[in-house]
């Protein structure tokens, strides 16, 4: 029941319609009994820095922060993570005493949902497809769980080169790799596949990657959670191989979000918050 004691958190991008936060954020608040409420907040390009003081001045006590805002939050904050430093994004804002703390919850929020699925990143090699946002706050938890080995394609050759360095930079024992024309990608050895692109966000998008060469352990993991079958995630099903829906590290993310915002654990059952997102997705 809201009241006056309600705290209020919220996600802010451009646009957040369709978002499923609210969704996962007020059930977290109804099950763990915590007295606060979660919305959406539409900003446009020109406001974001009159909605971070105007989120202080009403009270609010966090933010989301979602596409395309992530990285152009951070001038107008007080402070960020160490992490969300080298990432260069932030998508967590803890308000505290007029203070803005920023972090980014999506790298453990995807390491989070490996260990769901008994996926030891330890010594592992990596694929990952695409050298945006996404691959990055990926990239970083992947070598802080210290694999092996991160291999990357983009359809823009220095994109990847570009982060290929920059996180080698940061883990100079990590090995890195990057593959220049797609049709020399090979996924022998390889034992975690990640699509970082937008390529499956559409009905008639096409195959992200062929799957030929790879190794029976491979595990298959599409970001993209809407829809919940991607072109990749079915033709991996069809070869018989393990794969992962993005949903899971949406909602990881955001427990993680919950345990900045409260500073405690957050003890809930991600199962029955999947099974509401995944009918919330086909009633959509």
């Amino acid at each position: 029941m809201v009241d006056s004691r309600t705290t209020l958190y919220g996600l802010i991008g451009l646009p957040i319609k369709h978002s499923l936060s609210p969704q996962i954020h007020n059930y977290i608040f109804k099950h763990s009994k915590i007295n606060s409420i979660y919305l959406c907040f539409e900003v446009n390009k020109s406001h974001l820095k009159e909605a971070i003081k105007g989120a202080i001045s009403l009270g609010l006590s966090g933010l989301n922060v979602t596409i395309p805002y992530k990285e152009k939050v951070i001038p107008y904050l007080d402070s960020i993570d160490k992490e969300a430093s080298i990432i260069g994004a932030v998508n967590t804002i803890k308000i505290w005493r007029g203070k803005t703390y920023g972090f980014n919850t999506d790298g453990i929020g995807f390491i989070s949902s490996l260990k769901k699925h008994n996926f030891i990143c330890r010594n592992k090699n990596i694929f990952i497809l695409g050298a945006g946002g996404a691959a990055k706050a990926v990239s970083v938890y992947l070598a802080k769980a210290k694999v092996n080995k991160i291999i990357y394609y983009d359809i823009i050759y220095d994109k990847a080169q570009e982060l290929a360095l920059h996180i080698r930079k940061f883990f100079p024992s990590l090995e890195t790799n990057v593959i220049r024309e797609k049709d020399k990608i090979s996924l022998k050895n390889v034992d975690l596949l990640v699509n970082a692109t937008g390529v499956g966000l559409h009905k008639k998008d096409p195959l992200v990657i062929e799957l030929k060469d790879f190794e029976k352990n491979l595990v298959v993991y599409d970001l993209i959670y809407n829809p919940l079958s991607t072109p990749l995630i079915k033709g991996a099903r069809k070869k018989g191989l393990r794969t992962i829906n993005g949903l899971w590290m949406l909602i990881y993310q955001a427990i993680k979000a919950e345990e900045i915002w409260h500073n405690k654990k957050i003890g809930i059952n991600e199962n029955i918050i999947y099974n509401l997102l995944v009918k919330e997705i086909k009633n959509g």
